[in-house]
């Protein structure tokens, strides 16, 4: 179960609401998501009015973030995540286990109550709870589920003088959510068809172009990986994310900084931002290298995500719109993408791979 450290950045949007704004292009971009059935793997769920998507910048088992507005203010905000179980759990043992984890993260942790309720015939957990930062009291409300194997959990947050307000739309989330229909399994031992030898795929990301090999395809999770890679027997084995571009390091290129400084600054700002969500986070070897024909830096490392050890490869690439002419300069962007992989046997196979794939970029 995952409650997000409150002293995280990516953990605590909420900490202080006079400093959190969303530019506006993006509540309308989120706002016309307002409606549209959501899927993660086992659960299906629906955003009410009021709900904005928001980029996830946390640990690898957050699958979803939103952002509750009403009248134009941010009043809460709902953290979705999901881990693989190592084993058989009950609900209970799948929170206590969570809970043990993250209290002390929590300042001032006060339970408020905690209660079974039945959610679309499932049996749910939900735990209500107060903490204190920077002399703000707030209130947190987790709804947490056992489903095939995983463990799911819709982490609801607010400031405490907004709770009896908002309470009710967080209610109103969760009465949306059911199981998703799985179709049946094929007979055999391969779920789905192994991928042909010959096959691949051409995609346009980032403003750029890229080749996906054999095995490659959409995953068709809006709120996790785009996409996915299988084996021949059909098994996930190797994942590639799109990320949000990092537009405020880019903006050092108005002040005449390189692009290659930029993309250190970019990385700099993850580690502190992002890896340091990571459960034992070690990196591994970060190198420049040209992306696409420009300036590009790729970051690799392991975390550990559900007790499982995982590789990333993270990615980063300096761009413009326009460039740059002697009276007027351009901001630049940093775009960030990431592969993963889970089988460590492999992982120098895996490593070849994803060189491939970014070998294989070039503007669109």
């Amino acid at each position: 179960m995952k409650f997000l450290s409150p002293d995280s950045p990516a953990g605590m949007r909420l900490a202080l609401l006079a400093v959190v704004f969303l530019i506006p292009w993006t509540v309308l971009e989120a706002d016309a998501q307002t409606g549209a059935a959501q899927t993660i793997d086992d659960l299906v769920y629906t955003l009410p009015p009021g709900w904005v998507f928001q980029p996830v910048q946390a640990g690898p088992e957050v699958k979803a973030h939103y952002a509750f507005y009403y009248g134009g203010v941010p009043c809460g905000e709902l953290y979705i995540s999901q881990e693989i179980l190592s084993g058989p759990q009950t609900v209970d043992q799948f929170f206590q286990a969570g809970l043990a984890k993250v209290r002390p993260t929590l300042p001032y942790y006060q339970a408020r109550g905690t209660q079974k309720i039945n959610l679309a015939g499932l049996e749910t957990l939900v735990h209500e709870f107060s903490y204190a930062l920077a002399g703000t009291m707030f209130i947190g409300r987790t709804y947490v589920l056992v489903v095939n194997g995983k463990g799911y959990s819709f982490f609801f947050q607010t400031v405490s003088n907004y709770f009896s307000s908002v309470q009710q739309a967080f209610a109103q989330v969760m009465s949306t959510v059911k199981t998703a229909v799985q179709p049946a399994p094929a007979p055999g031992p391969s779920p789905r068809p192994a991928p042909s030898p010959g096959a691949g795929m051409t995609v346009e990301e980032l403003g750029m172009i890229m080749k996906l090999p054999a095995g490659w395809g959409l995953s068709g999770d809006t709120a996790g990986a785009k996409y996915r890679m299988a084996n021949a027997n059909g098994r996930h084995i190797a994942s590639l994310v799109i990320l949000e571009a990092d537009w405020k390091s880019g903006l050092l290129a108005m002040d005449g900084v390189p692009m290659d400084k930029i993309l250190d600054v970019s990385l700099r700002n993850s580690k502190e931002g992002t890896f340091d969500t990571f459960q034992n986070y070690a990196p591994l070897e970060t190198a420049k290298r040209k992306i696409a024909g420009l300036e590009g830096l790729v970051h690799d490392f392991t975390c550990e995500q559900s007790g499982q050890k995982v590789f990333y490869r993270w990615c980063l690439v300096a761009m413009k719109n326009k460039p740059d002419t002697e009276s007027v300069k351009y901001a630049a962007r940093v775009e960030r993408f990431a592969f993963m992989a889970w089988d460590m046997d492999q992982l120098e196979e895996f490593k070849a791979g994803f060189k491939a794939v970014i070998d294989s970029m070039r503007p669109k």
